[in-house]
């Protein structure tokens, strides 16, 4: 599973990942506003072997963003950006 940062990079060099660039961007955005918002479709694993992170699809071709919550209460650290096949 690429980090995020790296994931990103790849997308935004990639012209025929436009759409899912701009799902996931959304996504983050809506993701600043309100983690919790229970639209967006968040699930959290809730094992030590996943690290209690959370997912939340990005609504275009399986793209998911992991991520967990931060230090404070409005915090949400970015873990990884993954397409998930299945």
């Amino acid at each position: 599973m690429p980090h995020a940062d790296e994931a990103m990079t790849h997308l935004e060099n990639d012209p025929t990942m436009t759409r899912a660039l701009t799902a996931i961007r959304r996504t983050l955005g809506r993701l600043e506003e309100d983690p919790t918002n229970p639209r967006l479709g968040t699930r959290t694993f809730r094992t030590p072997a996943y690290g209690y992170l959370r997912t939340t699809p990005a609504q275009h071709d399986d793209w998911h963003i992991f991520w967990r919550p931060g230090e404070s209460e409005d915090e949400v650290v970015i873990v990884a950006l993954s397409l998930l096949t299945f």
